[in-house]
């Protein structure tokens, strides 16, 4: 076995990584995928005491650090810049967009394009997002328009009140709409409360919060690609019933509308959460006032979330008061409107603490990940939790601990990893100033990645074959503090081939345990059977590796692949199966070079004898003839593949004549070339015997040496001691070799 220790930048360790540390509080963070597993983080910095700036980081689904440490410059300009906030440009790259000052105490709305590395692409200082100069623009929301483009909306006082405009651009920097925006709701009260999202179609829905019909009430508006409204010059009401509506989230219904969820008085001072669907075309699909997502009107229920479940449905979660405690309940509707989980809702978490900073997303794998801040236990920590699609909770009852550090934590943000589990980023005040950390969850609700990760399966150069190098990377709780305690290591074989008597469980295997063992696993709800090959001790390193047998090598008749598995082991009897990955061996060692290559002329044929090999996985010999010492054996020139150590040229065509003598194994690999260069036939080396005999020879100084006797085909006829050579022998003409010459005898009656 091998072990490696490489250096990486970071990885998941419990309580999270850091993803920015530097004096100086970080918080206003906002994460987004990185569309290949990772995530992209952007936040406000405070490291410049002067200035408020911008930064942003990338880190891989293994935790890594992939762009500089604490973070690259989104914008460090001499003025403040506030609420920064992201999507994807389709292209691997980024876009931000911020608020910051730029004319007086004006505020305005300025964007970055960030590479896939971390580089900004446009001018450092940004560009401006609205072209005026003299009035606010602040609070943006961007979110991604297309390949290449992203849609940007904030508020704007060039009105005399509170007013949305929206802009488009893409990733030259240019803006695609009218240089000052497009104005998406300009009444004469203020709109508040700006939300955004994509009716999945090219365009955008906004929401807001306005008083114009004398209470708060929620409207919305929809614009496509061009920037043209769709729903009247000022959007259409959602709700506008006598009592005020706040808090609203929305998500797309698939369909090119809506469904927003919020809350509003149901019974005397109780709040509850009501929903309503907006058709494509601005309708409302659930009757005026919208519906009731809890069946509850004695208690509290705020704060409401809500994501798509991809069905043209959501799922909703709050924050519920009934049983004392500031607990969390959930939700689903389909798209007409019906309660699919209990009419009361779903607990989320329900122990005896209080819940805020509440978050849900969607798995990708049909469940929900529900993130939150939990006071328990005096400081704030942050918890998750998935459903199903029956609401069904999926990990710890109380929730799966996220960061359970001292200190503070809070304002928790998540994305699905890809996988059916989250990245989740928060700030982080366990050293005082707040700084940004992440941690993975994955599908179990484990943080980090518990499972070790193969990272190759390579062939073993310059031996037989036979075996191929396995490196993982460790578990994340490969630790000195950690819980792995050794990883074994698995060989898939045909389910024929197990022992059923010797298949194991894994709770019952340790890192002593010798001895043959199998197991069977499913995966994609098919069954595989693995062999057991070896237990490695874990040691805290990165990575790891052993050499393993294969089941056999590859050929150019196959490739030969085997597969493989690791499993992380907890002393507590719990273990993690890495993905299989597979491999193939390769014997790259050819044979030696065949010795003592001789032969002789034998009218109309040419006879070659050549010493055997001793390799044990020897397939053949290969025979190339050509007409100068310098050829090049190929399959035009091969003559013969003998697996004897004699053959004989048939077609022999006169010298002057080379042959080429090579010997080939089971793998195809092929040794060097033997040369001879064709002569007559030869005579004896000394003058001790005579060519002619009747009943036996006796060659001098080859009494106690095995001499083999060949017939004019070349096929060997006897094997004798120098004292009796050819006895038993019908009468006839035969070859001896001798040292480096082919001898000709001749028996006689």
């Amino acid at each position: 076995m091998l072990i490696l220790s490489l250096f990486l930048l970071s990885q998941w360790v419990p309580d999270g990584m850091t993803v920015c540390g530097v004096p100086g509080a970080q918080e206003n963070h906002q994460i987004i995928s990185d569309g290949t597993g990772g995530a992209i983080i952007v936040w406000q910095d405070y490291r410049d005491t002067l200035t408020i700036d911008l930064y942003a980081q990338r880190i891989d689904l293994s935790g890594n650090i992939l762009w500089n440490l604490h973070g690259v410059p989104v914008c460090t300009t001499v003025v403040d810049q506030y609420y920064p906030a992201i999507t994807q440009d389709g292209l691997g790259g980024f876009f931000i967009v911020w608020e910051e000052a730029h004319s007086g105490l004006d505020q305005g709305i300025y964007a970055q394009r960030l590479s896939s590395s971390g580089s900004r692409l446009w001018d450092p200082s940004g560009i401006e997002v609205c072209d005026i100069l003299s009035f606010d623009q602040f609070n943006p929301h961007i979110i991604f328009a297309g390949i290449g483009e992203a849609f940007i909306a904030w508020l704007d006082n060039r009105n005399g009140n509170i007013d949305i405009y929206a802009q488009k651009i893409d990733t030259s920097g240019s803006l695609l709409w009218d240089s000052t925006g497009v104005p998406v709701c300009t009444t004469t009260v203020d709109q508040d409360s700006l939300y955004m999202i994509s009716d999945n179609q090219g365009g955008i829905i906004i929401a807001w919060i306005d008083t114009t019909t004398g209470s708060h009430d929620i409207f919305a508006q929809r614009l496509d690609a061009s920037g043209n409204v769709l729903w009247g010059p000022n959007g259409v009401p959602v709700c506008t019933t006598a009592v005020d509506q706040w808090a609203f989230r929305m998500t797309p219904d698939g369909s090119g509308g809506a469904i927003v969820v919020w809350e509003e008085p149901h019974f005397g001072t109780d709040e509850g959460i009501y929903a309503q669907r907006i058709s494509s075309t601005g309708n409302m699909m659930w009757g005026p006032s919208g519906i009731k997502v809890c069946d509850l009107i004695s208690y509290n229920q705020v704060a409401p979330r809500i994501i798509s479940d991809h069905s043209g449905g959501a799922v909703i979660i709050w924050i519920d008061d009934r049983n004392g405690n500031a607990d969390i309940y959930a939700q689903r509707i389909n798209s007409s409107g019906n309660l699919l989980w209990d009419s009361t809702g779903v607990p989320v978490c329900v122990k005896a603490s209080q819940k805020f900073f509440h978050n849900i997303l969607n798995d990708e794998y049909g469940g929900f990940i529900i993130t939150w801040v939990d006071s328990s236990g005096g400081d704030k920590n942050i918890y998750a939790q998935k459903l199903d699609l029956f609401g069904n909770i999926q990990w710890a009852s109380e929730g799966a601990e996220i960061c359970t550090a001292s200190g503070n934590q809070s304002s928790p943000d998540a994305i699905s990893d890809g996988t059916g589990g989250a990245i989740v980023a928060w700030k982080d005040a366990r050293y005082s100033d707040f700084d940004i950390y992440a941690q993975r969850v994955n599908p179990e609700g484990i943080w980090g990645i518990p499972e070790p990760t193969i990272l190759s399966v390579d062939d073993i150069p310059n031996d037989q074959g036979g075996k191929v190098e396995i490196i993982w990377q460790k578990s994340t709780h490969d630790l000195s503090y950690g819980d792995i305690s050794y990883y074994s290591i698995w060989r898939s074989i045909s389910s024929k081939d197990v022992k059923e008597s010797k298949i194991i469980d894994l709770k019952n295997m340790n890192l002593e345990f010798g001895g043959e063992a199998y197991r069977i696993t499913q995966i994609g709800g098919k069954a595989y059977a693995w062999e057991w090959l070896a237990n490695i001790p874990a040691h805290y390193f990165d990575y790891y590796s052993y050499a393993a047998q294969t089941l056999y090598d590859s050929t150019s008749g196959g490739t030969g692949y085997t597969y493989f598995l690791v499993s992380a082991h907890v002393s507590d009897t719990v273990f993690y199966d890495s993905d299989v990955d597979s491999g193939y061996s390769v014997d790259n060692l050819s044979p030696a070079k065949p010795q003592n290559l001789s032969g002789a002329y034998v009218s109309p044929s040419y006879i070659l004898i050549w010493n055997k090999n001793t390799e044990e996985d020897l397939s053949h010999y290969a025979v190339y003839r050509g007409d100068t010492p310098d050829f090049i054996p190929s399959l035009s020139n091969r003559i013969g593949t003998p697996t004897d150590t004699t053959f004989t040229d048939t077609t022999f065509p006169g010298f002057p004549v080379y042959y080429k003598v090579s010997a080939i194994d089971i793998h195809e690999n092929e040794s060097d070339y033997a040369l001879l260069e064709a002569t007559g036939i030869g005579e004896p080396e000394n003058d001790g015997f005579s060519n002619i005999f009747t009943k036996w020879l006796i060659l001098k100084g080859y009494e106690n040496r095995t001499v083999n006797v060949y017939n004019l085909t070349g096929q060997k006829v006897g094997e004798y001691s120098g004292k009796r050579v050819g006895e038993n022998l019908k009468p006839g003409i035969y070859f001896i070799r001798l040292k480096h010459s082919i001898i000709k005898i001749t028996k006689v009656k």
